[in-house]
């Protein structure tokens, strides 16, 4: 009599260790088995195959950068732009490296050959340059990266240098590395651009490290990997930089 009542007062917390056990594993089962992946591939309509960048902008359309052009995807069908030689008013480049939407709504394409500024009243795109000897215009024509910050300034990476657009002229300032200047870009490959919390900017590069823009005295702060010193950088390509 005595162990039946034992068993009996035990039951209540029996009870609770299985509630404490199953249920989060059971909501985690659950929880897995909605999460589809839904194949979306040339066949239904999509340029190419490889696609190097996404955005979605502010109407909701989501933009698709490929190796072969650029695509716009209302969720159901896509409309494909592509460079057309005898139209200067079309994409300047069918290698789409980056896709960026500033505050103002303008929507930026990097290309293999170009930055291009898309004007959604035309359906068209303006197109920037590089212009030899030109200082104002971009540094390159191959355009890795995009951003915007706080001040609502764009800053473009290119395999030839660094990039800030002056909405207000329509030209840019170039940043490039010079060999006798420590405080300049340590490399012109520019890959990958973000502004911290604190405004400063940090831009990756292809072998150069990391740079930091002292954006008053228009100089940069260089990090690379030191051999045998593991409180530098693990190495110098940096693809991306995120601020957690």
């Amino acid at each position: 009599m005595l162990r039946l009542f034992y068993f009996i007062a035990i039951i209540p917390f029996i009870l609770i260790l299985i509630y404490i056990i199953y249920v989060p594993v059971a909501v985690q089962a659950i929880g897995n088995s909605d999460i589809i992946f839904e194949d979306i591939s040339i066949e239904d309509g999509l340029s190419q195959s490889s696609v190097y960048s996404i955005t979605q902008d502010k109407y909701g359309y989501l933009w698709f950068g490929t190796r072969d052009g650029l695509n716009k995807y209302d969720g159901i069908e896509f409309t494909i732009y592509r460079n057309n030689p005898k139209d200067t008013e079309s994409l300047s480049g069918n290698d789409i490296r980056s896709i960026y939407e500033d505050n103002n709504d303008q929507l930026w394409i990097g290309t293999d050959y170009g930055l291009n500024r898309y004007d959604r009243d035309t359906d068209s795109f303006v197109r920037y340059f590089n212009i030899p000897d030109d200082p104002n215009s971009i540094s390159g024509d191959y355009i890795r990266s995009i951003y915007e910050d706080h001040n609502d300034q764009l800053w473009v990476g290119t395999n030839d240098g660094l990039n800030r657009y002056d909405k207000y002229t329509d030209t840019f300032q170039q940043y490039t590395h010079n060999p006798f200047d420590e405080n300049s870009l340590s490399k012109n490959a520019i890959w990958s651009i973000y502004e911290d919390n604190q405004g400063i900017i940090w831009v990756g590069t292809l072998g150069g490290g990391v740079n930091k823009l002292d954006y008053h005295k228009q100089s940069f702060k260089n990090f690379k990997n030191i051999p045998n010193n593991y409180d530098s950088l693990s190495n110098d390509a940096i693809w991306s930089i995120y601020e957690d």
